[in-house]
């Protein structure tokens, strides 16, 4: 299994204006060089057994029906 996460890419090149006190102004959209795509970086790759996998899917079950048990009693009480 593996996590990961994903971001448009990185621009090539962007433009800046100066301000008079000589820090970065805004960028100038026209003047910047985009890459298309989308970059994936892999976090975490895991490996393990069935039964680790199994064990894994039994505590994420667990921890939903506490949040949606918490959510549930949460919105009774704003009514």
């Amino acid at each position: 299994m593996a996590v990961y996460t994903e971001r448009p890419a990185i621009p090539q090149e962007m433009i800046q204006k100066v301000n008079p006190d000589g820090t970065l102004g805004e960028v100038i959209p026209e003047k910047t060089i985009v890459r298309d795509g989308i970059v994936r970086e892999m976090d975490v790759d895991v490996l393990m057994s069935v039964a680790a996998a199994k064990s894994i899917k039994s505590w994420l079950e667990d921890k939903i029906k506490d949040i949606e048990k918490r959510n549930s009693l949460l919105q009774q009480e704003r009514g």
